[in-house]
């Protein structure tokens, strides 16, 4: 079975993000606006200590979007082997599935059971519930919070 997965609320603007999933398994995380701006001030924090170089705001949202798609993909039942990721990040999709695939590494998940592809998802489920969450519509599944987002860097 496929899921995919889309994003309603640009990551690095100052508004609610969330990313939804459709097909096989509907499930929405949301991260709001004001979580986002506590967990830059973090994570460039985490960052400066570590001595690693200071990572531009782009970079970052990368990053935050894989880990989303990563959130989704560990929730999917293992009758899922198939993930399309809407290509809301032109141009970045190996990084993505490269942060993607590390994450599942590094927690303990096999890299192989779900096959990670980018395509036009369009108007389909994955869209209907993150856009339905991102309205205030629905109510999402998963409220993620600076400090969830933090444990992955």
């Amino acid at each position: 079975m496929q899921v995919e997965l889309d994003i309603s609320g640009r990551i690095e603007k100052n508004e609610d993000t969330v990313l939804g999933m459709g097909g096989a398994l509907e499930r929405t995380l949301l991260v709001q606006k004001r979580q986002k701006s506590f967990m830059w001030n973090l994570i460039e924090g985490v960052e400066s200590r570590r001595g690693r170089k200071r990572r531009g705001r782009s970079a970052q949202s990368i990053r935050l979007f894989a880990i989303m798609c990563y959130m989704q993909l560990i929730a999917c039942p293992s009758n899922v082997t198939s993930a399309v990721i809407d290509k809301d990040y032109y141009g970045h999709e190996g990084t993505i599935k490269a942060y993607i695939l590390d994450l599942m590494r590094v927690h303990g998940h096999d890299p192989n059971r779900i096959h990670i592809s980018f395509g036009a998802v369009g108007k389909g489920a994955a869209h209907s519930v993150a856009i339905a969450v991102f309205r205030g519509d629905k109510v999402a599944n998963v409220v993620l919070s600076a400090e969830d987002i933090l444990e992955f860097y």
